[in-house]
C-alpha cells in the first residue's frame, strides 16, 4: 500500500468515525428535544458504531505508524533519535531558565554551566 493509499484509507475511515459521532449527537438532541427517554437499543446501537469507528481508525493509524517505522533506514533512526533529544533538552532549558546561545551553540544556565545542543556538558570556553 503506497502512503497516499494508506492516507486515503485513514481519511475515510475519520470520516466514518465523524459520520457514526454525528448520528448519536442528533439522536441524542431529538431525544433532548422531545422531552422522552432514550430507547436503549437505539442509544446502545448509536454508541456501538461510535466505539466500532473509533477502534478501526485507531487500529489503521497504528499500521500506518508501524509501516512507516519498519521502513526507517539506520540514519533515518539517528537523525529521530537527535531530534527527540534535542526537543527534550530544550524543554528541559526552557523550564530551568537556560539561554540557548546561538553563536556558540550551546547552552548557558543561569548558573553560567555550559550544555551542547543535545544536553552533553560543555567547558565555559
Amino acid at each position: 500500500m503506497t502512503e497516499l493509499e494508506a492516507l486515503d484509507r485513514i481519511d475515510r475511515k475519520a470520516r466514518e468515525l465523524a459520520a457514526a459521532a454525528q448520528s448519536l449527537r442528533r439522536y441524542e438532541a431529538a431525544v433532548e428535544q422531545s422531552g422522552q427517554t432514550p430507547n436503549p437499543e437505539i442509544l446502545g446501537s448509536l454508541k456501538h458504531h461510535v466505539w466500532e469507528a473509533e477502534i478501526s481508525l485507531d487500529a489503521v493509524v497504528r499500521a500506518q505508524e508501524e509501516a512507516r517505522l519498519a521502513s526507517m533506514t539506520p540514519d533515518e533512526i539517528q537523525s529521530a533519535r537527535l531530534d527527540a533529544q534535542e526537543k527534550l533538552i530544550a524543554a528541559v532549558a526552557a523550564a530551568q531558565g537556560w539561554v540557548w546561545e546561538p553563536s556558540t551553540q550551546r547552552w548557558r544556565t543561569p548558573q553560567a554551566t555550559y550544555y551542547s545542543r543535545v544536553g552533553e556538558p560543555l567547558s565555559a570556553h
